[in-house]
């Protein structure tokens, strides 16, 4: 685990290196809206503004409802209330008129609710369970315009889940590529 994380800061390093080869396409005072999602998959619409040439703040926020209905004996209805919120740092560096590559950071929280109940009777349950990631990669945006772009991301995510009622114990993982994909995450975003 020490050689992994030695060996990304010392990518992020060569890459901070030559920064002064070709400065990023200048998105200063830019504000932007679109969809995005951490390395753990989870979409969200993303708010992104360009503090100056070199570094950029981007919000995500994300949330799922999603209800259904087990049919074998006893018949429970199932709903279940996903979120996720994010905050990224973005230091883009240009390598062609067009396209940015951008080092991120980012910090996520997600929880997910789970409620039930028995159909017919009062018994119901309900679990929730939060968790943290940290996510560290690269993305390239390409502008197809002034105004749009589309990216895909790139890295490796650290996320650690605590268990309250202590079944199956806490969670750390390190994932890359976002679940094992090999294309990470994709995402748009409209600048004003």
């Amino acid at each position: 685990m020490k050689k992994l994380l030695l060996a990304f800061a010392i990518s992020f390093a060569l890459l901070f290196s030559f920064s002064g080869l070709a400065s990023a396409r200048d998105m200063t005072g830019h504000f932007g809206v679109g969809v995005d999602a951490p390395i753990m998959g989870y979409r969200g619409v993303a708010g992104t503004y360009y503090f100056n040439k070199w570094f950029g703040l981007q919000g995500l926020l994300g949330i799922d409802v999603s209800s259904w209905t087990r049919d074998e004996a006893p018949k429970t209805k199932v709903t279940a209330t996903d979120w996720y919120l994010g905050l990224r740092g973005i230091v883009p560096f240009q390598i062609h008129e067009d396209v940015n590559l951008g080092a991120f950071v980012g910090l996520n929280f997600h929880g997910i609710s789970l409620n039930s109940s028995v159909s017919g009777s009062s018994i119901s349950s309900s679990q929730t369970v939060f968790d943290f990631s940290l996510d560290l990669g690269l993305r390239p945006e390409w502008f197809v315009t002034s105004n749009f772009s589309i990216h895909l991301q790139v890295g490796v995510m650290i996320l650690v889940r605590a268990d309250d009622d202590n079944d199956d114990g806490d969670l750390v993982r390190v994932n890359f590529f976002s679940m094992g994909d090999l294309l990470g995450t994709a995402g748009f975003t409209y600048y004003f």
